[in-house]
């Protein structure tokens, strides 16, 4: 058997069209390209809004979580500290256990804590020698966007959740979910 150094090829005629080349070039057509673009504007579609109610109920967690380290605190103010009445936020700010401020929170002139997640927290009335309240109300720095909701706690230490403006000693009790 003989071994051809070059393979057989047939002459084409002197007329006819010059065959064209096969594509030696590699890449995605314009359409290939399109169908991923959808495709990764769907999975962002379903994707972002999950994350962000993701951080904003975890911005909402810490904040219930801020104000039950509040309650706690007005337990330790007035039994730890000796005091004879609850304690105010900001008297819960300048005060200390071991060089810590029982609360870390700032507090504002009107006596509530700086937003922190914009998340907040008041005292409707002036705590007494057996009562204290404490709210934590929604308030989105410099948008005016509010929730339908708020927290609040007394001396029972029992996290409750109502409508906005409607969080009383008597509200339903919070249950974490």
């Amino acid at each position: 058997m003989m071994m051809l150094s070059k393979p057989i090829t047939t002459k084409s005629k002197k007329n006819s069209p010059p065959t064209p080349e096969p594509r030696t070039e590699r890449g995605f057509s314009a359409a290939e390209l399109l169908i991923v673009c959808a495709v990764v504007g769907i999975l962002a579609a379903i994707t972002v809004p999950n994350i962000l109610a993701a951080r904003d109920s975890s911005k909402e967690r810490l904040a219930v979580a801020r104000l039950a380290s509040a309650a706690a605190a007005e337990s330790t103010y007035r039994a730890a500290l000796g005091k004879r009445t609850y304690g105010t936020l900001s008297d819960l700010n300048a005060a200390t256990l071991a060089a810590v401020p029982l609360i870390p929170d700032r507090v504002d002139a009107s006596g509530s804590t700086v937003p922190s997640g914009d998340w907040y927290m008041t005292m409707p009335a002036a705590p007494t020698q057996t009562q204290f309240f404490i709210k934590l109300v929604y308030d989105e720095a410099g948008t005016g966007r509010t929730k339908d909701h708020e927290y609040c706690v007394s001396e029972d230490q029992v996290i409750r959740r109502d409508a906005r403006g409607a969080c009383s000693r008597t509200s339903p009790a919070y249950e974490a979910k």
